[in-house]
Formats: C-alpha cells, structure tokens, sequence
C-alpha cells in the first residue's frame, strides 16, 4: 500500500485523513477488526489513481502497518516526479495472506 493523504502522493497530508483512511480499530472478544468507509474520502489522488488492498478485501490501499510501501514509492517519485501510482496491499504486519 501507499499512504495516499500523504502530502507527497497528492492527498491533504492531515493526521485526520490518515486517521480516516486507516479505519478505527474495535474489539469484539478476542478480535480486533477496523472499521472503515467503503470508499476512501481522499483516493484516488493525482499520484495514487488506483489500488485495491487484497488484505482487508476493499478499495483502501492504504499503508498502515509499517510504511514500506510509501518509502519505496517516496524514493521512485524522487527519481521520477511525474511517476503515477497504483496502490496494492497484500501484506500485513510481516504477514502475507495465501494466495486464493
């Protein structure tokens, strides 16, 4: 994923949107889940244009867990500034789902 309300990727580079895009976490028992909107306020953006997150199975290809995704986006948008995005989570956490 990519943090696409990062001010570098053309979002509005606010702790709330991250916050919004990245869902509130809620506990149920033993799980914890977030809760997000269906469809991200703040994405697409003029860098980010399209993604899909394969982790949680929607349209917020956000990069919630450990910034690697914005990094290696960061450094290919220092090279190449006018380089368009599209966002794909399929990680979490040091953990990668099976492919189904």
């Amino acid at each position: 994923g990519i943090d696409y309300t990062h001010q570098f990727f053309g979002g509005p580079g606010t702790k709330k949107a991250y916050r919004s895009a990245v869902g509130i976490k809620t506990r149920r028992g033993a799980a914890t889940t977030r809760i997000r909107d269906r469809r991200p306020r703040d994405f697409p953006t003029d860098v980010v244009i399209e993604g899909h997150d394969f982790v949680s199975k929607d349209d917020h290809p956000i990069d919630e867990i450990n910034g690697h995704g914005s990094k290696v986006a960061s450094n290919i948008r220092t090279i190449a500034p006018d380089a368009k995005f599209l966002a794909v989570r399929v990680c979490y956490t040091n953990v990668c789902p099976e492919a189904t």
